[in-house]
């Protein structure tokens, strides 16, 4: 290939859309210093090559004979130190065997404690063998280059080299202590700028706002990329901290797979933040190239088993530990849009596992689960809740299990790091299922898990928001990590009660019929003190519950429901706009079912000149409340009461709506 045909090679890649341009990502700035680390171990190895060759064939083969004592040993070492140094410039290599022979030498040691004799003697024998041998070797291998170095200055300012009468003698050793040096000089220019990795990872753990756990993780990205510049420099292209961590995933070693998925946490919990707090945020986009690069590399892996890897990862038996069990929810939180149940047949399992009670999560890691489950299989069931699903018959039993759990986030005498552990992986797991159920096909298959309703409805159904006195009143809990874990339940149950077709009515029939879920929400809406998110999540629950046919007419509380939306929406001082606006909302999708429009009407007998008197103020209720009144007209002409309270309202009502729709253009805008 010519050389123009490289430039035009070149030119194309560099034009070449990407799929997202990490150009400006803090690790991939930092590959400049990882490349040019690697140049410099390339230029040390590759005038390694050239003192050996020259040594060997030049020296030690043409003038053997001739040279004098001293230069000869000179040579016999820097020929060793080559030989050694070559292979290994970073000396990565050269500390974990240097750490293992001196792991050998312990265990040697420990073994002198035998009561045979024999065995003593060989194992004291062993070590003084492996210590005379071990420490030349250590200073060869970690100091060789330096004191090549410094024998080959001491040469060359010296110039004995007797080689009068040997022609072209002393050019060699010139030129062989002249390359010697040259190369010792660029090895420690090289260590001197490899100090600078630690300031660099601070940097980038600095810019990319991580925490100091990913600092390890960091150091080893740079690190390998320092080893696969040195190797092959165009092997830096296309690389950043995510590619490495889904590389490190598809790794068959469990230390790395660690490494991975701690990375990838990193990622997911700044994209986490990023959403909470988009006015926060200098870049949000940049939050979502990552995610997606992050997505597409798990998704379209080389080796299909990275989701699968993070599905087990979530289970209550598995090889890892609590905190990697959190990392990977987090991960699987960030892509549970782009997965699909019917593949993973056991991920419901796994990914129901995170909203296990607190008792079962304290009493031991993942890992240790099935040793347990093996050994003390009784014992266990007797000390946890129950664990299989033929042992829960009812709802009641989710609730008096999560009202336990929950219970223990209010007392601040516990262990406070493992409640928050706990609560962030239910956080997790809530928020993996609310975007499972994002998808039909996924609804189909939590509709079909035993159990997994009841378990997905405990937060709500156990009431942790409220309690009731004395006196029979009900009383608000305030308490962050209640709230956030309700929220997180409340989230899940709009998004399966939203299902179309016919896994949405059965989904929503299901729900329905948990009365204790009815009533807390009720609770919910009519306390004054709970947050408005909550609020308005619980609105669009029993709206939709309320919305089917089959429910809408004659369900029990549906009347006093609709009577709710209705106080809401037409009172502007009892409540605030924004609860207002999603009341209004609702009652636009009742009010295109015959049956609910017609309870919407009887709900209060000012409602057409309240919807009138908001469409004329023109607040965020105005179209709403004129799209209610519009199904009204449609819904209940042919019901005679109905009919002659719109007889009634409307020459009073048309007239104010013909004035406004006149004299519309005229207003300042």
């Amino acid at each position: 290939m010519s050389c123009w045909d490289r430039i035009w090679d070149k030119f194309c890649e560099e034009s070449r859309e990407k799929l997202v341009d990490d150009s400006c990502w803090a690790e991939v700035e930092a590959k400049s210093y990882a490349l040019f680390m690697g140049y410099l171990s390339m230029a040390v190895k590759g005038l390694g090559f050239l003192v050996l060759t020259w040594t060997t064939v030049v020296l030690l083969g043409g003038f053997i004979d001739d040279l004098q004592n001293n230069d000869f040993w000179c040579l016999t070492f820097i020929t060793l130190v080559q030989t050694a140094g070559i292979f290994d410039v970073l000396l990565t290599e050269k500390l974990s065997y240097i750490g293992d022979a001196f792991t050998s030498i312990a265990y040697v040691e420990c073994t002198r404690k035998s009561d045979n004799i024999w065995r003593t003697v060989l194992s004291r024998v062993h070590t003084l063998v492996l210590a005379i041998f071990l420490c030349p070797l250590v200073a060869v291998y970690m100091g060789g280059l330096v004191v090549s170095t410094m024998l080959s200055v001491w040469h060359l300012i010296q110039q004995d080299y007797h080689a009068d009468g040997v022609r072209n003698l002393k050019k060699a050793l010139l030129v062989l202590y002249s390359l010697v040096l040259l190369q010792g000089v660029t090895f420690c220019y090289k260590l001197m700028n490899s100090w600078a990795k630690g300031s660099i990872v601070n940097a980038v753990v600095h810019e990319r706002g991580f925490d100091k756990d990913c600092r390890d993780g960091i150091s080893d990205y740079i690190r390998e990329t320092m080893i696969g510049c040195e190797k092959d420099p165009s092997s830096v292209k296309g690389r950043n901290l995510i590619t490495y961590a889904v590389g490190l995933m598809e790794s068959k070693s469990p230390d790395d797979y660690i490494s991975g998925v701690r990375i990838l946490d990193a990622f997911a919990k700044k994209l986490e933040a990023a959403v909470k707090e988009v006015e926060g945020v200098d870049d949000p986009h940049q939050y979502t190239r990552e995610n997606i690069l992050k997505k597409h590399l798990i998704m379209s892996a080389a080796s299909p088993d990275i989701v699968q890897k993070l599905l087990q990862t979530l289970g209550r038996i598995s090889i890892y530990d609590r905190e990697t069990r959190g990392h990977a929810a987090r991960v699987v939180a960030s892509i549970a849009h782009d997965i699909h149940l019917g593949k993973y047949p056991k991920a419901i399992g796994y990914i129901s596992s995170l909203l296990d009670t607190y008792e079962e999560y304290s009493i031991l890691q993942p890992y240790r689960a099935d040793w347990l489950y093996e050994t003390y299989e009784q014992d266990f069931k007797q000390i946890s809740l129950p664990v299989n699903q033929d042992d829960i018959v009812e709802q009641g039993d989710y609730d008096v299990g999560f009202a336990k759990t929950y219970k223990k986030l209010l007392e601040v005498e516990s262990d406070h790091d493992l409640l928050q552990a706990y609560k962030r992986l239910v956080e997790q797991g809530f928020r993996i299922l609310r975007k499972l159920a994002a998808n039909n096909d996924n609804c189909r298959v939590m509709f079909g898990t035993p159990y997994l309703l009841p378990k997905i409805m405990a937060p709500v159904t156990s009431d942790l928001l409220h309690h009731r006195n004395e006196d029979g009143r009900m009383k608000h809990i305030d308490n962050a990590a209640c709230y956030s874990i309700v929220q997180g339940s409340m989230k899940v149950i709009a998004q399966l009660t939203a299902a179309t077709g016919q896994i949405g009515t059965k989904l929503r029939d299901e729900i329905s019929c948990s009365m204790e879920l009815i009533t807390a929400m009720r609770t919910i809406l009519e306390c004054k003190e709970c947050n408005e998110m909550l609020q308005k999540i619980a609105i669009w629950i029993l709206t939709h519950l309320h919305q089917d046919e089959n429910s809408s007419p004659g369900h029990e509380g549906t009347q006093e429901f609709i009577t709710m939306l209705v106080d809401i929406m037409t009172h502007d001082k009892k409540y605030k706009e924004a609860r207002r606006v999603v009341a209004a909302k609702a009652l636009v999708a009742l009010s295109s079912e015959t049956g609910s429009a017609r309870i919407i009407m009887e709900s209060n007998n000012n409602l057409i000149h309240s919807l009138t008197r908001l469409i004329v103020e023109k607040r965020r209720c105005s179209q709403m409340a004129a799209e209610i009144l519009e199904n009204i007209c449609i819904h209940c002409n042919g019901d005679v009461q109905s009919l002659k309270t719109l007889k009634e309202a409307m020459p009073i009502v048309v007239p104010k709506l013909l004035e406004e729709i006149l004299f519309w253009p005229t207003e300042d805008i």
